[in-house]
């Protein structure tokens, strides 16, 4: 496999430009991944979508989240309720981000946990599927700011309230350890004075409070109904890096999660759990990551017959518009510090998603698209494809879901929908070089469907070669793009002159657009080689590298393993590599690694250079840096085993 470098991109209209002439080879083999060897359906799902059956079919979803702000035991099955027949994955969260935690709403909570969960549990295992529960929505975001629903007074002793002094719940004996009292200034209800959650919430507030043009004792209209601006008691937690939660929401979120997640897996270990803040694991610096994601997965390791078991099954994460390549970046971190602490291999679940920067968050700007109409539904499109390519190429055997946000008022992600709706069935192995240029493939029954996206900001040429499955032969094939026509986004579908079991071309592709080819087969191959990559990750994570400073990483593979494996390639998630300044080592051996950009970097190595116990050393020689800082987030050793049919 040649070298694959991905590039860090800011927002979706950043990004190196795409070289004068770019090449894609689809093998003709199937491609395993970690055991992974199928398209992950999951990625293809909505959350706040009205859904019907004529649409499941028509835009090819698989997957479907929804939010339950009073659960119960009742598992959702495809076919009842809200969830139309044809829904092959269902993501049930437990409630909502303005709903505060039940540490503060009821002293029973842990109780109340504990039976929801088992009697979940138990309920689950007469349906004959697997059940996917993510426990909270968001609770970095509304538990935090706007208004901070956990810091509201009426949970805690009145008697305590002194600025400055710690907080404790009502009915409890002892204070808090982060929590303390504040001033704040929050909208109210004119007559009885009571802080409501929703107003408080509203994206406009803060910036009219902040410029002044909203003072305390002004009037402020929300849906139609108006609320006064106070100065009132309010908690604050000193901890809290910033518009996200800090230790103090960290740890009642742990306090729940822990006797929940004990409770389902004792009553049924099949059922599939998912946590986590619903927002980037790699927010402000890793600070999320440090604060509120690796304190859950640590607390979520418990004793279960004499060792530590991880209870989680899954990571959730929300990225709206965020930079794709930092998120699979991310997964890469979270996945191997859970397999190297516990032994866990962790999945990973966008339970929200859009093709626009999240309007919910403090520290959003105004979305990327601009134009509004059919350019913004470019921008939707694009983004779609984007994220959803990328993952399946980088980490299909990580990332199992992903659900578009109100899909029904959206005709980008709608678009991309269509467009990808037959990118299903067997993962195909796909070459490319280390441009802005990215391809995916599958076979799905007698098609070979293969996407290639081009990431750089000016239309690339790019040199496609398209071998069938061995015994098989191209009856013929179709070209797909979609354009801007009469104000809207059409699907185009052309010709393509296909014969034998190969296929070469040149294809232009727009900046920021993919293009899908769709090649039809004489027949289903009957047997197919096979390419298993196998990842073996170090345990050590988030290594920063001063100048003059070493790090170290020690990867182990199983001797089993060095026998089969015909290739191998080394995988760096990094951030500020500095090339001229960087000396790396393997095994003792110089290696030369020169990045095109942040996040992921992929080169091929010699296996036979590799033992069982391998290591990684990167110096950061002095006098040759540049500035930047730098960090080694994770690093991974995936060999290749090829079997001939």
């Amino acid at each position: 496999m040649p070298t694959r470098t991905w590039v860090c991109m800011v927002t979706l209209m950043l990004g190196a430009c795409a070289s004068a002439q770019e090449t894609v080879h689809v093998t003709g083999r199937a491609r395993v991944v970690n055991g992974v060897s199928e398209v992950p359906a999951g990625l293809f799902g909505v959350h706040a979508t009205r859904l019907t059956p004529e649409l499941v079919k028509q835009w090819g979803v698989e997957s479907l989240r929804v939010i339950h702000h009073g659960p119960t035991g009742k598992p959702m099955v495809a076919g009842e309720g809200n969830a139309p027949a044809g829904i092959g994955m269902i993501v049930e969260c437990f409630w909502d981000r303005y709903q505060p935690a039940l540490v503060l709403t009821d002293r029973n909570w842990k109780q109340r946990l504990e039976t929801l969960a088992k009697t979940y549990a138990q309920n689950a295992r007469a349906t004959g599927k697997t059940h996917h529960v993510e426990f909270w929505n968001e609770p970095f975001l509304n538990w935090a700011v706007r208004p901070g629903v956990n810091y509201d007074p009426v949970y805690y002793e009145a008697k305590d309230q002194e600025i400055g002094k710690p907080m404790t719940i009502r009915g409890w004996d002892k204070p808090l350890d982060y929590l303390v009292w504040s001033r704040e200034l929050r909208l109210v209800e004119p007559a009885s004075g009571k802080v409501p959650y929703l107003p408080n919430g509203d994206p406009p507030l803060p910036p009219k409070i902040r410029s002044g043009e909203l003072k305390v004792g002004g009037m402020y209209n929300f849906r139609g109904k108006e609320y006064r601006l106070d100065e009132v008691w309010w908690g604050k937690d000193p901890s809290q890096p910033s518009w996200y939660s800090g230790k103090q929401n960290s740890l009642f979120y742990r306090w729940m999660l822990v006797p929940f997640a004990r409770a389902l897996k004792e009553a049924n270990p099949d059922v599939q759990l998912v946590a986590g803040w619903g927002f980037g694991i790699h927010t402000d610096g890793w600070k999320a990551w440090e604060v509120l994601f690796k304190p859950t997965i640590d607390d979520s390791a418990v004793e279960i017959g004499g060792r530590k078991q991880l209870l989680l099954d899954g990571i959730g994460e929300h990225h709206y518009g965020g930079d794709t390549r930092g998120v699979a970046g991310s997964y890469e971190v979270a996945y191997a510090y859970a397999l190297g602490a516990y032994g866990k291999k962790l999945k990973f679940y966008n339970t929200e998603a859009g093709g626009m920067l999240d309007p919910q968050r403090p520290d959003t700007g105004k979305s990327v698209f601009s134009g509004g109409g059919p350019e913004e539904w470019r921008g939707m499109f694009s983004y779609f494809v984007r994220d959803l390519t990328h993952m399946i190429d980088v980490c299909p055997d990580k990332a199992i879901a992903r659900a578009a946000h109100s899909v029904d008022g959206n005709q980008g992600d709608q678009a991309g929908f269509i467009f990808l709706r037959d990118l299903r069935g067997r993962l195909m192995q796909t070459k490319y070089t280390a441009g802005s240029v990215w391809s995916v493939a599958s076979l799905n029954g007698r098609s070979l469907v293969v996407v290639v996206f081009n990431d750089g900001l000016a239309a690339a040429k790019v040199d496609v070669k398209v071998d069938a499955p061995a015994g098989t032969k191209f009856t013929g094939a179709a070209r797909h793009t979609v354009r801007i026509e009469d104000g809207k986004l059409k699907q185009v579908e052309e010709p393509v002159v296909v014969s034998g079991g190969q296929w070469a071309g040149q294809q232009t592709i727009d900046a920021k657009m993919p293009v899908k080819l769709v090649f039809a087969l004489d027949k289903a191959p009957a047997q197919m080689q096979e390419v298993r990559e196998n990842q073996y990750v170090a345990g050590e994570v988030l290594q920063s590298l001063s100048p003059g400073q070493v790090v170290n990483f020690r990867i182990s593979v199983p001797e089993d393993a060095l026998a089969r494996c015909k290739g191998a390639r080394l995988r760096i998630v990094h951030e500020g590599w500095d090339n001229d300044a960087m000396q790396v080592t393997l095994n003792e051996r110089p290696l030369e690694v020169k990045v095109n950009g942040t996040w992921i970097h992929e080169q091929p190595i010699d296996p036979t250079t590799l033992r069982v116990v391998n290591r990684l050393v990167i110096h950061r020689r002095t006098g040759l840096e540049t500035g930047k800082d730098c960090r080694v987030d994770a690093a991974s050793i995936y060999t290749v085993e090829t079997d001939k049919p």
